[in-house]
């Protein structure tokens, strides 16, 4: 009783002093800007025993108040900063996403481990450390879209001769 008791102080220790699993959003929180949410999770090396590449499956949904939903793909970011530092291991994972509506938006993460999992959506895997990390994010409007392209939207194709903005449905005219 006394050790049941002493582990559920520890981990309400850990969770409360960031040794738990935590997600933290970096970037603009404005529409048509990229936003990055890094996920402590499991930890693992590029060369490691699951293959963080192959075993584990990441998977972020964000949806928004209107109920437009999206499923994003998430990735092994070692130390979260192995592009400068060239780390080859550690416990963060990202998902990077681009909101298209201003308000709240809800996100959900999926963190599961098993043989082969990132290659098949079909199968089931097991909860990893960060799996179920719940939060919602505010986002605004973009103030400037003269000085700041990212504010009139995403260049799609709309079947005419030129890309068409998401954003003010004007078109791009390279020049």
């Amino acid at each position: 009783m006394r050790r049941a008791i002493a582990f559920l102080c520890w981990v309400l220790f850990a969770t409360s002093c960031g040794y738990g699993p935590s997600a933290q959003l970096s970037g603009d929180l404005l529409v048509w800007h990229p936003l990055a949410l890094t996920v402590t999770g499991p930890e693992s090396s590029e060369t490691g025993d699951p293959n963080p590449f192959l075993d584990y499956r990441m998977t972020v949904t964000f949806v928004s108040e209107s109920g437009r939903r999206f499923e994003v793909p998430g990735f092994f970011a070692a130390d979260g900063n192995a592009a400068d530092s060239g780390a080859e291991s550690g416990n963060r994972w990202r998902a990077v996403w681009t909101p298209d509506e201003s308000g709240v938006w809800h996100y959900r993460v999926s963190l599961v481990s098993g043989r082969r999992i990132a290659l098949d959506p079909g199968l089931v895997g097991i909860a990893s450390q960060g799996d179920g990390l719940e939060g919602d994010v505010i986002i605004s409007d973009p103030t400037d879209g003269e000085s700041d392209p990212r504010a009139r939207g995403k260049l799609r194709y709309d079947g005419t001769r030129y890309l068409q903005r998401a954003g003010d449905h004007s078109h791009f005219l390279k020049a």
